[in-house]
């Protein structure tokens, strides 16, 4: 017979809940959402808190329904499988506080799928989401295991569900899983001595105007599949149709697993004081290596001009020497700032201070935890926070102008502006302009002769098209603009794409932007595309008037809407200007909502002032050829020595 709280928990999933639209929705189900990219894990950053498991083994057939994204499982209501979260106990507390959770269905997905080029955190090809919900509570909790494929496994925990099973291959097709009892269904497997990473975030349910506040567990090391299960999975869900991961939120919590009423240890959480002390000096140390060697490659240089005896050997080991400082460079920059990161994260913060307030909604049989979307501007702006590239960790970043590199400190010749140019038509310029979902103004050009250009490695690489959103989002030393308008070239010859961000900022009343207020005449609306008659870029921006700056921040990271394919991003120093009432014009067309939080911001590995190339962009050939062009040509053909490049 089932215990009176397994009884109480199952009639509390179906309430009755008063959506915006004033229907009523039964809520009975609540699903596992998007994948997630997995977050990185802060050493500083432990739980006192552990999860204790208890999944009892299972052998009964259950059915599994192909949704068009992924095989989802619903769990028999006699099955007990739980999942327990318990706070370490104190000196002060006389009893450790838990929250239990029960399983209530399994869903197996492929995992987000990132841009080309751009690494996952935690490479895998399946995922399987243990959803839970709450005992007499209304919080959810997914658990999410990360699968690769090696051929061969230990213990293949997904081999039961599938092992002699039709595969549904149609969306809302139903086959029956989990057939052979002689192997059964081990959950417990995925949490034997492994670590999660914990944070909050909300889960789609059966009625679309409500959410449910919910615990995310990440398994922090994958599990491997056979080869028969990987290709029983890959049979249903190569179909499903690739989407970009959601982003994690920045801060995460470490936590330890074992099972129910076992004997856990939580994880120790690290002290970077002095690990972050050691990083900078060790940058530093870097810093004066590759100007030292720098200076030996100048001397090999005057060497080999002068052709001193034994000089081209001196000059090749002066090169390698070069080449090595600047790798050092490269990786001791992008330590500490991870460790900088991390840092920045655990400096005051509480675990599960963020955690959702009880919200009772419903009848008497149970509280559940819902949020309401009631208005069609918190929907969109929710949505459009989806709809973004932070997946990838990579842009838009927050650039600290202390710890950006200056070329010239190098080479005076690596300092290089950015040059436009403007099209040379006559023609008013014409732009077919549209709100996208994720909320922002994309900009199309109706003929080619109305794009910008800009000379990037000896290229001129032509605007596609341009995006504007409300409010910025690249920050500099934490200030973000009201607005920013992005100039996107598309990706040429193997190079990735080229982004020139142009932050706007509100002058006085008087203060108004011709371009601006040429967009805004055309009163572009969400869902629908208009044609605009502009006015030429010069009148946008001064850089663009000038067609040259040298004011600027270059670094390597992603659109940042999709697809988020790589971009080579240049953000300028100076702004536009604008007045008060096209911003808020802007804002009003955009659905621009306080309320909705910004979004989030990353720190760069590398960051260029005023050069089109970073450090390991750079390497020992630029240097050496920025001398070889000071060369004459006669001089070149006098000497008898030959350099390779």
């Amino acid at each position: 017979m089932a215990s009176r709280w397994a009884l109480a928990f199952w009639a509390s999933l179906s309430l009755s809940v008063q959506g915006a639209s004033g229907e009523v929705c039964q809520v009975s189900t609540s699903y596992s959402g998007g994948s997630y990219r997995w977050p990185v894990a802060n050493p500083a950053m432990a739980a006192p808190a552990q999860l204790q498991f208890d999944y009892p083994t299972f052998k009964d057939p259950v059915k599994g329904e192909f949704t068009g994204t992924s095989i989802y499982i619903p769990m028999p209501q006699n099955y007990g499988g739980s999942l327990v979260l318990a706070k370490a106990k104190t000196s002060a507390d006389t009893a450790a506080e838990q929250e239990t959770y029960r399983l209530t269905a399994i869903e197996l997905r492929k995992p987000g799928q990132v841009p080309e080029g751009i690494g996952q955190v935690l490479s895998h090809i399946f995922e399987m989401a243990l959803i839970h919900e709450q005992v007499g509570g209304g919080y959810r909790a997914t658990v999410v295991i990360p699968f690769s494929s090696s051929g061969q496994s230990f213990y293949d925990v997904l081999a039961p569900i599938v092992l002699g099973a039709k595969m549904p291959t149609e969306q809302g097709q139903q086959e029956s899983m989990l057939l052979s009892s002689a192997q059964p269904l081990m959950l417990s497997r995925v949490f034997e001595g492994a670590t999660f990473l914990n944070f909050w975030t909300r889960l789609p349910t059966n009625c679309p105007e409500l959410s449910a506040n919910s615990r995310q567990f990440m398994r922090t090391t994958t599990l491997n599949l056979g080869q028969d299960t990987f290709s029983a999975l890959l049979e249903t869900l190569v179909h499903a149709p690739a989407a970009p991961p959601i982003q994690s939120p920045a801060v995460s919590w470490l936590m330890t697993s074992c099972p129910l009423n076992g004997q856990c240890t939580n994880i120790a959480a690290q002290t970077l004081t002095e690990q972050l002390t050691s990083a900078k000096e060790s940058q530093s140390i870097a810093v004066a290596e590759l100007r030292e060697r720098k200076g030996l490659m100048d001397k090999a240089y005057d060497n080999l001009v002068s052709k001193t005896e034994g000089a081209l050997e001196l000059a090749v080991s002066a090169r390698a020497d070069l080449k090595s400082a600047d790798s050092i460079l490269d990786s001791a920059a992008r330590y500490a700032n991870q460790i900088e990161v991390w840092y920045n994260q655990s400096n005051g913060a509480v675990w599960d201070s963020n955690a959702p307030g009880m919200h009772v909604t419903g009848d008497s049989t149970g509280p559940i935890m819902l949020a309401g979307m009631s208005s069609s501007s918190t929907l969109g702006a929710a949505k459009a926070h989806l709809l973004d590239c932070t997946a990838y960790r990579m842009s838009p970043v927050d650039i600290d102008t202390w710890h950006a590199l200056d070329p010239g400190a190098i080479d005076a010749g690596l300092r290089e502006p950015l040059l436009f140019a403007t099209s040379e038509s006559t023609k008013q310029p014409r732009w077919n302009v549209s709100i996208d979902e994720a909320l922002y103004m994309r900009l199309v050009p109706v003929e080619d002769l109305t794009l910008p250009s800009v000379k990037l490695g000896g290229s001129q690489r032509r605007v596609s098209h341009i995006e504007l959103h409300v409010p910025g989002q690249h920050a500099v030393n934490g200030h973000v603009a009201p607005a920013e308008l992005q100039l996107l070239h598309e990706a040429e010859k193997g190079q990735p794409i080229a982004g020139v961000a142009l932050p706007l900022e509100v002058a006085g009343s008087d203060i108004s932007n011709s371009w601006i207020e040429a967009l805004l005449k055309a009163q572009p609306t969400f869902g629908q595309e208009v044609e605009a008659e502009g006015v030429s870029m010069t009148e946008l921006h001064s850089a663009l008037s000038r067609q040259s700056v040298e004011g600027y921040f270059h670094y390597d990271g992603t659109l940042t809407s999709p697809p988020c394919s790589a971009t080579q991003w240049f953000v300028l120093e100076e702004p536009a200007l604008m007045s008060q009432r096209q911003l808020e014009a802007l804002q009003l067309a955009l659905g621009f909502s306080a309320g909705v939080p910004d979004r989030q911001r990353f720190r760069a590995s590398l960051v260029s002032r005023g050069g089109q190339h970073l450090v390991s962009q750079l390497g020992v050939e630029k240097m050496l050829l920025g001398h070889t062009k000071r060369l004459t040509r006669s001089r070149l053909r006098n000497s008898h020595v030959q350099i390779k490049m």
